[in-house]
């Protein structure tokens, strides 16, 4: 009867632990079906033990007469059975709530797994497109140097045109020169020719006259 007595105080001072862990863990997993029914369980097992918990300590309060004391045995009986029965409903439940847990595990794998993939397949397509940019600016930066030494042989071949214009132009200065001595040359040709000319008639005439 001790025992018993003990084990009543004992599961009477566990209920509100037992209360705690069991909305706890109803708060990690709301969604899960079967942990609603096994805390359901476990909370009816609880009121009923509680129930008998409670009358087993009043009785024991006022046993007096043999008959009484056996009564009181059959009720400790039963009264074990509930508190067993409470043990046996808070392991199931936290049975299940381990079940849950390990199912939320291996979903936040799923998704991480998932993630990484889809993470990779981004990388592996960011990857390819800063490759296709890296041909793109190769490509362009060989265009580039080849405009630039297009840009160098047109400057190249304009400043040999330039000293050829430059040579010509000297030539053609000096070949006009040329022709402006040869105008002062013939004009000075003429002139004396002119002058030649002139003086015979009074040469002629001169001598006549003597």
């Amino acid at each position: 009867m001790r025992k018993v007595a003990q084990m009543v105080l004992d599961k009477l001072a566990e209920i509100p632990i037992i209360y705690a862990s069991t909305r706890r863990v109803l708060n990690l997993f709301p969604d899960a079906p079967d942990l609603q029914t096994q805390s359901r369980a476990l909370y009816t097992a609880m009121l009923t033990g509680v129930g008998h918990m409670i009358e087993y300590l009043q009785r024991k309060q006022h046993r007096k007469t043999i008959k009484a004391f056996f009564a009181q045995s059959d009720f400790e009986s039963s009264l074990v059975e509930k508190i067993d029965d409470i043990a046996a409903r808070r392991d199931a439940l936290n049975h299940e709530a381990e079940m849950c847990h390990k199912e939320a595990l291996n979903k936040l794998r799923e998704i991480t797994e998932a993630n990484a993939k889809t993470s990779q397949t981004n990388a592996d397509a960011l990857n390819k497109e800063m490759k296709a940019l890296q041909l793109v600016i190769t490509a362009s930066e060989a265009q580039r140097e080849q405009l630039e030494e297009l840009v160098k042989q047109t400057n190249m071949e304009i400043a040999q045109l330039r000293t050829t214009m430059e040579a010509q132009t000297a030539i053609l200065v000096r070949f006009k020169n040329l022709l402006e001595d040869s105008r002062v040359v013939m004009a000075l040709g003429w002139s004396d020719r002119m002058f030649s000319r002139g003086r015979e008639p009074f040469l002629s005439l001169t001598a006549s006259a003597s």
